[in-house]
């Protein structure tokens, strides 16, 4: 008989932790939808018009770089994202990479020191350069941190959409593929 009542009290534990656990409010569940895309662009010479674009970056005081069209990082690479907070009431946004993104982030700054690279996202109804950060060293730590030009709800918005993005890629991750996801 006492058997009965633990498995019984077992099977209305798990009922309520599950119940629990599954109320998530509509903005929550609209926070869960919302997928930021990000693209990572190296500062090009201006030599052949084929393969580069000028664009500006921040809207205040725009700063013109030649690019090369074709980006070196993009979200299928993050495996995180977060907005760091800075003296002064700032903000930045911290981006990681997987062990992929990391060994690409690592190449392109050796190869590339003293360039920009030039940060592009869609996120919602929003498309826009968001920042050029300068090349100075190494970059082997697999993480890009860069000032956005973007409020803090639009950054903290762009971090949301990217570790979404980064998870249901992590869920797909069992898929079998041509190219295997390195997380």
């Amino acid at each position: 008989m006492k058997s009965v009542s633990i498995v019984f009290n077992g099977f209305l534990a798990l009922l309520l932790i599950g119940s629990t656990a599954g109320c998530l409010t509509t903005e929550e569940r609209k926070h869960l939808r919302e997928f930021s895309s990000l693209r990572i662009h190296v500062e090009a010479d201006r030599g052949s018009a084929d393969r580069n674009s000028a664009i500006a970056v921040h809207r205040a005081h725009p700063m013109f770089l030649n690019i090369d069209r074709e980006p070196v990082l993009d979200e299928r690479y993050v495996v995180a994202a977060t907005v760091l907070e800075q003296p002064g009431d700032l903000f930045a946004i911290e981006v990681k990479f997987d062990r992929r993104g990391s060994w690409i982030l690592e190449r392109t700054s050796v190869m590339n020191r003293g360039k920009h690279l030039a940060v592009f996202s869609d996120f919602g109804d929003q498309t826009r350069w968001l920042a050029a950060p300068e090349m100075v060293a190494k970059n082997s730590s697999g993480r890009l941190v860069f000032t956005p030009d973007a409020t803090r709800e639009e950054a903290k918005r762009i971090v949301r959409g990217l570790n979404n993005v980064a998870k249901s890629l992590e869920n797909q991750q069992w898929l079998p593929s041509a190219e295997p996801v390195d997380r």
